[in-house]
């Protein structure tokens, strides 16, 4: 009747001479230039059916390049890759963990990592300083004889440590130390000499 909603169903159902024109159930569909399955939101238009080279998903800001579309990942190229309205943001695929350098040594802490494609101010690729507000102490430092990690590798003057020495038990007292009591130290313990 004349008084009928036109649907999507190939019937002149409003009695006007037309079939499927202007329905209510129609679906919007946009143009999909570059053929990733997204299209162009200004080129949407109302169909009963998906024309050819058109899509129902839209927001593609770019329907020139296959490669950029609301499903495509971020990445750090100065480019939207996916059509979010921000270019290059933390969360982009190749982006890189900076941490904060607050003693100026090269090496930051763990505890400080920002994720960027740009190196923030006072920040390094490198972490594993275990004490940021020493310049003297990072990993790969020297290690030396003074109770600090100088290096970093979780071990407090070790064997690498330099004014590291190896002590004897001299249990008679007079200057020279059983050879099969070595003992490895900074510091001379008690009852040890330097010769064995």
């Amino acid at each position: 009747s004349p008084d009928a909603d036109e649907i999507c169903d190939e019937v002149d159902n409003d009695c006007n001479g037309d079939v499927d024109d202007d329905p209510v159930d129609a679906e919007l569909y946009y143009q999909d230039l570059d053929g990733d399955g997204y299209g162009d939101t200004s080129t949407g238009g109302l169909s009963c059916d998906e024309p050819i080279g058109a899509t129902d998903l839209d927001g593609d800001c770019d329907d020139d390049d296959l490669s950029i579309n609301p499903g495509s990942a971020e990445y750090c190229d100065g480019v939207d890759n996916d059509c979010d309205d921000e270019i290059d943001e933390a969360d982009a695929l190749d982006a890189t963990s900076w941490f904060t350098d607050s003693d100026g040594d090269g090496y930051g802490s763990v505890d400080s990592e920002q994720v960027s494609c740009d190196e923030p101010s006072g920040a390094v690729p490198d972490t594993g300083d275990c004490d940021d507000e020493d310049a003297d102490i990072y990993p790969g430092a020297l290690e030396i004889c003074d109770s600090i990690d100088n290096d970093c590798d979780g071990e407090v003057d070790g064997e690498s440590a330099a004014g590291f020495s190896l002590w004897y038990a001299d249990d008679d007292g007079d200057g020279y130390g059983a050879d099969d009591s070595e003992l490895g130290s900074c510091e001379a313990p008690s009852g040890y000499v330097e010769s064995g």
